[in-house]
Order: C-alpha cells, then sequence, then structure tokens
C-alpha cells in the first residue's frame, strides 16, 4: 500500500477513518506478534494514533478468521455480542485518542533507523537443511491425509 494512500486517508482523524480501518482490522488477518511492528509503520508514515488503536484492538480482538472459529465452537450468538462490544468500544476508544492527541500528534518511529534491530533479528533465525523442511514438510502432509481419510472413514460407516 502506498505511503499516500495511508496520509491521504488514514492520516484523517474523522469517524469514517476510525471506521475504515476497524472494518480493514477484522477482514485483514494479522498474526499477533506483526500487529506492533505493523502498528509502528503505519503511524510512522502518518497514520492518526486512533486510527492505528482502532486497527490494532479490531484486529487482534475480532479478525475474520477467529470469528469464523468461535462461530463454529461457541455460535452465532456469541460471535455477534463479542465482535460488536470489541468494535464499537475499538471506535470509541480510537475517536477518544484522536480527540485527545491527534492535533498535536507527530509520529516520532523512524523505519530506517530500525533497520539495523531487524538485521540482528535475521542472526538469530534457525536454517535448517533443505532436506530436514521436506522430511517435515512430507510427515505434516502425511497426517494431514491421514486425519481426512479417518474423517471419511467414519464418515461413511455411518450411511
Amino acid at each position: 500500500m502506498p505511503s499516500s494512500f495511508i496520509q491521504d486517508y488514514l492520516s484523517n482523524p474523522e469517524f469514517i477513518s476510525l471506521i475504515g480501518a476497524t472494518i480493514i482490522g477484522i477482514v485483514m488477518y494479522v498474526c499477533a506478534i506483526v500487529h506492533i511492528p505493523f502498528i509502528a509503520a503505519l503511524v510512522s508514515v502518518g497514520t492518526a494514533p486512533g486510527i492505528a488503536l482502532a486497527f490494532l484492538i479490531a484486529g487482534v480482538s475480532a479478525n475474520l478468521p477467529g470469528m469464523i472459529s468461535v462461530w463454529k465452537l461457541i455460535g452465532k450468538r456469541a460471535v455477534f455480542i463479542y465482535a460488536g462490544i470489541t468494535v464499537v468500544f475499538g471506535i470509541i476508544a480510537g475517536y477518544a485518542v484522536n480527540l485527545l492527541f491527534a492535533e498535536s500528534f507527530v509520529p516520532q518511529f523512524d523505519l530506517s533507523r530500525s533497520a539495523r534491530g531487524v538485521q540482528m533479528a535475521g542472526y538469530f533465525n534457525i536454517r535448517f537443511p533443505e532436506t530436514f523442511k521436506t522430511v517435515c514438510a512430507t510427515a505434516i502432509a502425511a497426517i494431514g491425509f491421514y486425519a481426512w481419510a479417518m474423517y471419511f472413514m467414519r464418515h461413511f460407516r455411518k450411511q
């Protein structure tokens, strides 16, 4: 996404931007570990702080894959109550933060300075040989196929 899009639409601390960021946060699945650097990158290019907060709350608490899982486990009523409460309070919190901080907000996060930290994190990655990766992928695929086979065998035995 170009930074000009973010500066044009998400730097505006109005209510419609809060709702848009919340909807994007619900639909877009971002791993919980990645949310903080993602939000920092959004804020560094000019996103209003309340909009970033609304996106964070909606993305972590009411993302679409999580809600589908909860729907199947607990039911649709629980999903609507939970998602509704978190989205409404996320928008309220974002609006309050924008009222307090949006006018005087100047992003302080510099992505160019954090490049060293990202580079250092690369040193801590474990690199496995390709044969080990292939063996692990084959084992996982075999376990998955076995689970599907058991499911279909049980399903056809009932009929």
